[in-house]
């Protein structure tokens, strides 16, 4: 696979103006449409082998060995070859400090880890909020940049390089295909890192709903506009993580994802990691977590404790569409240093 030359820091601050000129009169019916799917990122990835979990959770006092040992407990990262392109795809909101963004340590762990597998490039690459701050601004106000740029790898926005149109056939939701960077053409594998915590519209944002990230403005307000639970879903179909790796180190409980959206929001510091092939086990793995927190706590998010793991809508239509699990039968775990594993399953096999 031919490899491009990426953009530095400095190439993108220098391009930033221009782009975001070009964006701004650049919608929906300005992409040429496709059928190309995007090569090995639009299929699920490998399942663990027969006898293998397919959810690790781990928890240490040092995160990066929290993050060797939970993808250590499932299907690992033998699915990089030598020479191998791998963008991680953080959290990266508004640029608040973890839990809003991910843990610019796990960032680095698994960024260092992609190296020692044989990546020869590893990207660090999200799209922000617009209304907030630059994708790289934002990065570096959350500590993502410096982690990544001190661990080898490069950041950048996922739009500068422009976007592809797609249409899945199961995207029902998406009549006539959403965007997605052109930069995944030439990725052979994204690594999936959201963190742990719930949300306003959406009840909760993790795994599934990090992928809003991938796609430009017009298609984010498109989902505010039509639904959170059967759209955020359908992402995967154009776009499969090949492992994701949840970030619970500290989780957000009642802030609605940002801070000051409501009043004195409640945090809580699981320090736990997940790592799994499947979106929807993270997904299940991280509400656990947050109905944990919350009756550890005594309190009560309607957001989260008025669903099961599994009635969530973005696990409902996740699940019917085929891009995870379907129910708790399906879901297997191995955890380390993980005392409240059976308190977490009681939530997950309901």
């Amino acid at each position: 696979m031919k490899k491009k030359k990426y953009l530095t820091r400095r190439d993108f601050l220098q391009g930033a103006a221009t782009v975001a000129a070009g964006a701004a009169v650049f919608g929906l019916q300005g992409c040429a449409d496709t059928d190309q799917q995007l090569a090995n990122l639009a299929t699920p990835a490998q399942q663990p082998l027969a006898g293998q979990p397919l959810v690790g959770i781990a928890r240490h006092d040092s995160t990066e060995q929290a993050v060797r040992q939970a993808i250590a407990l499932t299907s690992g990262l033998g699915f990089i070859s030598p020479g191998d392109t791998v963008l991680l795809k953080p959290n990266v909101n508004s640029g608040d400090p973890y839990p809003y963004s991910t843990n610019p340590q796990v960032v680095a762990a698994v960024t260092k880890l992609a190296f020692e597998h044989g990546a020869a490039h590893v990207f660090v690459a999200d799209t922000s909020n617009p209304m907030y701050l630059p994708t790289v601004d934002a990065m570096d106000r959350a500590g993502i940049y410096q982690a990544a740029i001190e661990s080898g790898a490069e950041v950048m926005d996922l739009g500068v390089q422009g976007y592809t149109l797609i249409n899945p056939k199961s995207a029902v939701n998406w009549p006539g295909g959403f965007r997605v960077p052109t930069l995944l053409n030439d990725v052979d594998h994204m690594i999936n890192l959201p963190t742990c915590k719930d949300h306003l519209q959406a009840n909760y944002t993790m795994s599934l709903k990090n992928w809003m990230g991938v796609i430009p403005e017009a298609e984010r307000m498109y989902i505010h506009i039509n639904g959170f639970g059967t759209h955020i879903p359908e992402l995967h179909l154009g776009v499969y993580p090949s492992l994701t790796i949840l970030d619970a180190t500290r989780a957000d409980l009642t802030g609605g994802a940002m801070p000051g959206i409501t009043p004195n929001p409640v945090s809580a510091s699981p320090g736990l990691i997940v790592a799994t092939t499947d979106p929807v086990a993270c997904d299940v793995t991280g509400l656990a977590i947050l109905k944990y927190h919350l009756k550890e706590r005594n309190l009560t998010n309607k957001r989260i404790d008025n669903y099961t793991v599994w009635s969530q809508p973005q696990i409902v239509h996740a699940s019917k569409i085929g891009i995870g699990i379907r129910n708790n039968t399906e879901y297997s775990v191995s955890s380390q240093n993980v005392p409240e594993i059976e308190d977490l399953m009681n939530y997950i096999n309901v």
